[in-house]
Parts: C-alpha cells; structure tokens; sequence
C-alpha cells in the first residue's frame, strides 16, 4: 500500500490502475478511486478563495504575514506527508495553505497597484484589453492592463467610448486618469484583481501585431458572416463559437436560454466545449481514427475555438481544463482524467488568485468533475428506472445530469433562477449544441480561407440554430418552465458537497422501483415548491431589497400585486422566490424611470404575469423613454391607470390617486400613486392601509392633500427613494404614518435618502426602515 508522499506522486505519475475508473462490471458501475491530487486542488480552491474575500481590506503588511504563516503550514503539510498515512486528509490542509499563500502574495501587489493608482494622476498609457467590452451602467466596459511610461504595469477596470470597437487584446495608446476604487465599486473591483478604474475620452487605436493581430483580424473577419445576419440562429452562433454575446444580451432571446436551463450553452465555459469534445470523440471512434489522430483533431479544434472567441482569461482556463480531461482519457490509465481535472484547477488556483472567484470557472470546474465521477453511475440509474429500455440513451443522460447537478448550486445560487425543463432540454440540447459550435467554427475558419464555401456553411448553420432556438422558446414558455428560488450559494454548496460526498461513500444500486421512487419523490417536492408554499402566506406588503430602485409585493395569499421591479434582475428574483410568488396577478410599473421596470422581462421570465398596468398617458405619450417601455410590453396584456381607478385583489384594493393627466412626459411627477387598504378579517373594514407613492415627491402628494384625496395611513413608502424634495412637515402631518419604507441602495451616488428627510420622519416619531440598512 503507498502513503505518503509516494502515494501522492504514484497517483500522478501511473494512476489507480486499470479497473480502478467508472467500469461496468457484472451489471454494475464500480466506485471510481478518488485520487489524492484531487483534494490538494479542492483545497487550494477553498484557501485560495477565502483568503482572497478574508484579505480584501488587510495592508499589505497583513498579506505578507498570512503569506509567511501560508508558507509555514505548506512545510508542515509536506513533513507530514512524508509520515503520516492519511495522505488526503493532509494532501487537503496543504492545499488550503497553498491557497491561501498564493492569495496574500496577490493581494499584496494588489494592495500596492492601489497605492500607486491613488497617487499616478493623469498619464500616457499603453493599453491592451484582457477581455470583450462589454455594456454596463457607465458605458462599455472590460478588464485591462495599462503601462505606464516609466515601465509600471497595473490591471484596471476600463470605461470605453460608447461608438469603440474593440476586442480582446485589443491594445492603444491614449492620455488619461488612473482613479482609485470608490466605495460603492470597490468590492467588484477587488473580485476582478483590479486597482483601479480609468475612462477614455477618446482613443488613438494602435493595430496589434503577430499572433494576437493575426487573431483579432481572424476573428474580427469570421464574426462578420454572422453579424450581417438579424436572426435568433445568428446571435445564438455567436454567443458560442465566438463568445460574442452583445446581441444576445439585448435581446429576449437570452431570457428564454435562462428559462430553459441553457445558460450554460452560451457562456464562455467548459460546458459545451466539453459537449463539444465528446461528440468529436464519438466521431472518431465511429471513423476509427487513430488515437494520435483523435488526439490531434481536438487539439486543433481548441485552438480554433481560442482564436475565434480572441482567446480571454476566462476561455483560456475552459479550454486548458476541457483538453487536459479529454486527453487523459486517451491515456492507458483511467485515473488520469481526474487528475489532470485537479492540476488544472491547482495551476489556476495558485497562478491566478482571482479564478477561484470566478463563476465560470466554478461551473466548468464542478460539471467536469461531477461528469467524472458519477456520469456512468447516473446513467446507471436512467438505465435501471425505465427498465434498461434506454440504453441508447442513458450515458447521455447520465452526462447531462451529472453536469446540471455538480453545476446546479453554484448557478442557482447565483442567479436565483432554476429550471424545471433544464434537465431533458439539456439532455436534447447537448448533442445540437456540439453540431452547432463545431458548425460555427468551421464556419469561422473557412471564412478567412475560402469564403464562398464559409457562406453556405454559416447559412446552414444559422438556420439550424434558428431551429433550436424555436425549441428554446418553446420550453421557456411553457409553465413553470423555471422558477426564482432564494438559495445562499455557500450554504447550497456545503448541502450539496454534504449530498456528494454521502451517495459517493453509499454508492448505492439502483432498482428499478428504488429509480421510480427517487423520480417520483424529486416531482413531488417540485410540485409542493411551486403549488402548495405560495398558500402558507396571508396579507403582505413585502418591500424588496433591490438596491437602487423599487419592488413592493402585496400579496394575499396566492393573488399577488407587484409594484415596479428595480433593475437588478438577480435580487428581483430571489425576492420574489423567498417568499414564495409564483405568480403575478398584476404588475404595475408606476413610471418608465429604468429603476421601476429594469427587471421587467427577468420578472416575467420567471414569474408569469397576467397583466401589467401603467398610468393611462404613458400608452399614448410620445416621449422616448414611454415609447421604449411600449415597445418592451408589447408581449403583455397591459391596461391604462388613472386618477380614480380602482384595483382589487384578495383582501387588497387600491385606488388610484394620481396621475390624472400627464404633466412631466412619464418623468416622477407622472408616478402612478396607490392608496392600499387591506380587510384582513373579512368585515368589510380596512385593517391597515399603505400609501404607494413611486417616485411622487411632496409637491405632487400636496396637491392630492389639497384636494382632499389624502388621508392617514399606517405606512408610507416615500416616493423618489427618499429625495431632499420628497417630502415636506405638510405631507406628512397629512398622512401620519407609524411606518415609513425607504427603498434605496447601499452608498449610491444620488445621496439618498436625504438627511432632512429622516430627520423629519424621526422627529414625528416614524419607524423608518430602509433597504440599505437590512
């Protein structure tokens, strides 16, 4: 038997042996050898990533001791090694403490690039970007490495001219201002290994030259083809062959993937370049090619998947991963695939801090490895619950669902959508996918080499992508296609490992009737998460955190009213998942301000809506702003507001106060204003009542108490996120309210709310609860 140190190097160097993989033996799939190295990379992955979040505010002081302590316990760990016969209980503590060295050592130089940010000013820089532009709040934006002229190198967060084309390893020159982190960006910059910010007015474009100039022209030339094509099979390529997702983001294309459990198809991930990589395996042995050959072909097929997304961190590390599995498993020894999976994840770990963060890198991280080691044992199972009539069909369904469910918590978890179609669309979706992105590069290449043929390849492509995404939109609206759910990702992960780990030491065999009892057992839960949660609630005004902007749900029991939506799709929806909405009766957007109904179509993606309703202006107002949001409801049944109008629901009614006519072209003095009461007991009397101002401010909730349509309330949401103009002694002595509900986010730049308002709202002894302070 090998402990120790021998142990670990003999894993590596000849592997378990050759019946130690997932192999079929006497009718059933024998428990696959967990090898040491493994648990080193686990480890180095946790260690990396808790230092990484524990160091954030430290000096660099502090980073040099941990990284001396880091050091002293990897000594330790290795001593150990050498003595001691519990090589993966060790082998783990060494990884954590090569982890965490790795990360006080990143973020040291991390904390003095900050330092030197604070004090550079402006200066001539030469810039090269690390990844695609990409919108956000303040314009295009991407990870970049500047130089300065006296030779020093700083990674940043760049702000890019909105009309600037310019890719990956994009590089210029230009004179601008290295800022340091604010407040409000400092922790997402800290998580992207960035120093600082800069902006660029404009730009003096410098033309790469060799490899990368080489590759931005190739890929610059190939996504051309697509491009000049305005279909969903267009944008759909791109997103996978060459990792260019603009469109699809500004599309609802994107909002159905998600809904359909297909995320995963779209990002740059190992994901599909792992579907990719069977399906290419399964081809050469129905050819059977050699297995230098086979070899070869997905070695080419990488490297034309790297020039054509321009090769970005984040495809570099999927790429590297999915070819080091795959070429393990051309290799004698069936432990090698394991292994190769756990050195990448080490090397990324330990040479780039900031990949343990990173989400793709989790989730092509945790698939792989859940494909390794329970895929031929899930496929087991298909096989035994439909009575081994599936056999064509179970190792594809035992891939699928080993990747959804090892990617499952920290995706959930993170976007707050699950998928109840994901698992068969995935199923149906995996070998299309392949088919499309071998299809797309293909495509790609030949449009540089021979463009006549690269045409007809795209065309084709392209109408059998938009074949797929009929299917896609199909499933995404069907009921219940997926739902919100408020998972803790940490707290689902250490459930999840919990689960792992148990059905890896249990390894139990599957039956035929033990199969249909687990199916059936995973419907009902399903069933009751959906169905039966949403009738445990009675009267509700629930104020969403949504960070800057506004999401109210007044619910009683499974008839829910939502008022706006924010515009921060993720918080929307967990909000709403936690507690249990399933379904929107009415959704009213009190103005087309982008904090009101940002999040519109994410709402609707996973909670169906049966009406939305608007101010009764805004259906004919010619303004832009009105006009964008028509334009955006056009999917939905919609009905007009105005003073006077009466809604109700359960318990709830509401009536209209304002707006009566359009005075500010939808802009806040046009806010839809709700005067909600609620009969909790069925008397006919209202047990509460709530005051729902949108974004009204006091002079616009004057005039309603002037007309006498004010009157006391027991809660008051303060319109415009608590604005210096908001409210006044007068409106408040109007309404009294016992509570007052500021929905506003943390350190915005706005400055809300205002201190004159809270001062007078404590001063009239208000309770104030705000969202920045949850």
């Amino acid at each position: 038997m090998r402990v120790g140190t021998w142990h670990l190097l003999a894993d590596w160097a000849a592997g378990q042996g050759e019946d130690d993989g997932n192999e079929v033996l006497a009718g059933k799939v024998c428990r696959p050898a967990i090898p040491v190295l493994l648990f080193v990379a686990l480890g180095s992955w946790v260690g990396c990533a808790a230092a990484y979040l524990a160091l954030e505010p430290a000096s660099q002081s502090v980073c040099i001791a941990c990284c001396a302590l880091a050091c002293a316990g990897v000594a330790a760990c290795a001593f150990a090694l050498m003595r001691l016969p519990a090589a993966r209980a060790v082998g783990c503590v060494l990884g954590v403490c090569c982890g965490v060295a790795s990360s006080a050592v990143h973020a040291a130089s991390l904390v003095s690039d900050q330092a030197y940010v604070e004090q550079a000013g402006s200066l001539e820089l030469a810039v090269m970007l690390l990844e695609d532009a990409h919108a956000s709040t303040f314009g295009a934006s991407c990870s970049a490495r500047v130089v300065t002229q006296e030779g020093r190198a700083v990674t940043v967060r760049a702000y890019l001219p909105a009309d600037a084309d310019l890719p990956c390893w994009s590089m210029f020159q230009a004179h601008a201002t290295l800022k340091p982190a604010g407040e409000a960006n400092a922790h997402a910059l800290w998580m992207d290994g960035c120093a600082g910010t800069v902006s660029f007015g404009s730009i003096e474009k410098v033309q790469p030259q060799g490899l990368v100039g080489a590759m931005v022209s190739l890929r610059r030339a190939a996504l051309a083809l697509y491009l000049e094509r305005d279909s969903d099979g267009a944008v759909l390529l791109e997103s996978m062959a060459f990792a260019h997702r603009e469109r699809l983001f500004s599309s609802s294309l994107y909002g159905d993937v998600k809904a359909a459990g297909l995320a995963h198809v779209v990002a740059v991930s190992g994901a599909h370049l792992a579907a990719v990589a069977a399906f290419c395996m399964l081809l050469s042995r129905l050819l059977r090619l050699p297995r230098a050959v086979a070899l070869a072909v997905q070695v080419v097929l990488l490297g034309c998947y790297l020039l054509l997304t321009g090769a970005p961190l984040s495809a570099v590390r999927a790429a590297v991963m999915v070819f080091c599995t795959v070429g393990a498993f051309y290799a004698s020894r069936r432990a090698w695939p394991v292994n190769a999976l756990a050195l990448c994840i080490f090397a990324f770990c330990i040479l780039w801090p900031t990949a343990s963060m990173s989400l793709s890198f989790a989730l092509s991280a945790l698939a792989t490895l859940s494909i390794l080691v329970f895929a031929r044992y899930f496929a087991w199972w298909v096989d035994a619950a439909f009575g081994h009539r599936l056999c064509a069909l179970a190792d594809v369904c035992g891939m699928t669902l080993a990747a959804q469910l090892g990617s499952m918590p920290v995706a959930v978890g993170t976007f707050g959508i699950l998928s109840l179609v994901g698992m068969p669309a995935s199923i149906v979706a995996m070998p299309a996918c392949a088919l499309l992105c071998v299809g797309g590069i293909l495509g790609g290449v030949l449009s540089v080499i021979a463009p006549s043929p690269a045409s007809l390849v795209v065309q084709g492509m392209v109408e059998a992508a938009d074949a797929c995404c009929v299917a896609i939109r199909w499933l995404a609206h069907l009921p219940f296609a997926c739902i919100g759910v408020s998972w803790d990702v940490a707290l689902t992960g250490c459930v999840a490992l919990v689960g792992a780990v148990s059905l890896y030491l249990a390894w139990p065999r599957p039956s035929p009737a033990r199969a249909r009892l687990v199916l059936s057992g995973c419907v009902l839960a399903g069933a009751a998460l959906v169905f039966a949660m949403p009738l445990l609630h009675a009267h509700e005004l629930v104020m969403l955190d949504v960070g800057q902007g506004d999401a109210f749900v007044l619910r009683s029991g499974a008839q829910t009213m939502l008022v706006d939506t924010g515009t921060n799709d993720v918080d929307v929806v967990k909000g709403l998942a936690r507690h249990d909405v399933r379904e929107i009766d009415l959704l009213v957007v009190t103005h087309p301000d982008d904090d009101h109904c940002g999040s519109l179509e994410a709402v609707a993606a996973c909670v169906p809506v049966r009406q939305v309703a608007v101010a009764r202006d805004l259906l004919t107002c010619p303004c832009d702003q009105c006009a964008s949001l028509r334009s955006r409801l056009a999917a939905f049944e919609v009905v007009g507001l105005a003073q006077g109008d009466e809604l109700r629901w359960g318990g709830f009614s509401a009536q209209v106060l304002s707006p009566r006519t359009f005075v500010d072209e939808g802009g806040n003095r046009d806010s839809v204003v709700l005067l909600v009461g609620v009969d909790c007991d069925g008397d006919g009397q209202d047990d509460w009542s709530a005051l729902m101002c949108g974004d009204a401010e006091a002079d616009t909730l004057a005039s309603l108490a002037h007309s006498g349509l004010l009157r006391p309330v027991d809660i008051l949401k303060v319109g415009h996120h608590g604005s210096k103009a908001s409210l006044d002694e007068e409106v408040l002595g109007a309404l009294d309210p016992d509570i007052a509900l500021v929905s506003v986010g943390a350190a915005n730049r706005y400055g809300h709310p205002a201190p004159n308002v809270i001062e007078l709202l404590e001063e009239a002894q208000v309770a104030v609860t705000r969202t920045d302070e949850l």
